[in-house]
């Protein structure tokens, strides 16, 4: 029911390539390294699809926030907060929530 809308959802707010590619160089935990930008999209259409009505329900509330910016994380380091910018599903097909550079 709600798989077409959340792959527009998935399609505007997945890490681009350019991040991609800096998260291969920085060598960061729970994604494949031997996969292209490609796979790695296809990986993350996958995971989606494997979603139950209820997840989708989430998801969709999720990508709307934050598109609209209501969805925050905090470093507590300098307890700084930051908008979301993207999302992406690692390895282990846990949803991932990525703070702005």
């Amino acid at each position: 029911m709600y798989e077409k809308e959340c792959l527009y959802l998935l399609d505007k707010l997945i890490i681009n390539q350019y991040d991609y590619d800096r998260m291969i160089a920085y060598e960061c935990d729970n994604i494949n390294h031997n996969q292209s930008y490609d796979d790695f999209v296809e990986w993350n259409i996958k995971c989606l699809k494997e979603y139950k009505d209820e997840d989708y329900v989430f998801f969709k509330y999720l990508c709307d926030k934050i598109n609209q910016n209501k969805i925050g994380q905090m470093d507590m380091e300098p307890c700084v907060v930051f908008n979301t910018s993207n999302i992406f599903f690692d390895i282990w097909k846990n949803l991932v929530i990525v703070n702005p550079r």
